[in-house]
């Protein structure tokens, strides 16, 4: 079964890629808020230059290059053609100056202190630890300086399951950390971008608290997750079921919660 938030580095090459692009719309929507907070941390006005590594679908470029005007540039990144291709017709429906490239945030195609700003979105969790110290170096080289760069990711560990059985629940959770490549991504962007020579560094830390069973197996791609433990031998078939059923009670009962971290992590290049 398809779990798109932990294919995201080889969506092109994966079996169901228009899955992805429903991920990617309803988690726009699901992070409105979250985003405007973010953005409001960096220094973006007309006539601003600005990067998007990891632009998936394109819609925050999209927005952003209404922010800067005809003066400025916002320019959107991503390893998926697909995506790529998605973006480009929503910029052209929506008539913006959004520019799209295919390239990744661990070698960006630009030169040194190209843009004012430089942010990624849940993509460092998808990097190994190489490629994560990489893709902080290369968003840090692009970026002019005195210029802002902004990494928001999750930290997979810290997500906490409202659940009768507490093993399971932590199974689960441990079923999530094992599958993205960089789980604590969010909770170590501070100490990689200051690693790599940033100044000024700031944290924000947003409570994401999920409400109702379907959105928890949405947002966290947890489709198999219990048919996986059962099949590992981690997990009996009934306790999975049990798991399941409880889970179905709160969701009816309007209590069931998900609990996690979202970190927004802003810097400053030196100079």
């Amino acid at each position: 079964m398809t779990r798109p938030w932990m294919e995201f580095s080889a969506v092109d090459a994966s079996r169901d890629p228009d899955a992805h692009a429903r991920y990617l719309e309803d988690m726009a929507q699901r992070l409105t808020t979250l985003r405007r907070q973010s953005l409001e941390r960096l220094p973006i006005a007309p006539g601003t230059t600005f990067l998007d590594a990891g632009c998936g679908l394109g819609e925050l470029v999209i927005q952003v290059a209404a922010m800067v005007g005809p003066e400025g540039r916002a320019v959107g990144v991503d390893v998926s053609e697909q995506m790529l291709r998605r973006a480009r017709a929503s910029a052209e429906a929506a008539g913006s100056r959004a520019e799209f490239a295919s390239a990744s945030v661990t070698a960006l195609p630009f030169a040194d202190a190209t843009f004012d700003v430089a942010r990624s979105e849940r993509v460092f969790q998808h990097l190994d630890d190489e490629e994560c110290v990489l893709a902080a170096r290369e968003l840090l080289r692009v970026t002019r300086p005195g210029g802002a760069v902004q990494i928001a990711d999750p930290d997979h560990t810290q997500w906490s399951v409202a659940a009768a059985d507490r093993d399971v629940a932590s199974l689960v959770v441990g079923w999530t950390v094992r599958r993205a490549r960089s789980p604590e991504s969010g909770l170590l962007a501070g100490g990689l971008l200051g690693d790599a020579g940033a100044v000024d560094v700031e944290v924000d830390i947003s409570p994401v608290v999920i409400r109702s069973l379907a959105d928890w197996w949405t947002m966290l791609g947890m489709q198999g997750a219990l048919e996986d433990l059962v099949e590992r031998g981690e997990l009996s078939e009934e306790r999975a079921a049990a798991f399941w059923a409880d889970l179905e009670r709160r969701d009816r009962d309007g209590v069931f919660l998900v609990a996690g971290l979202a970190y927004v992590t802003t810097v400053r290049v030196p100079g």
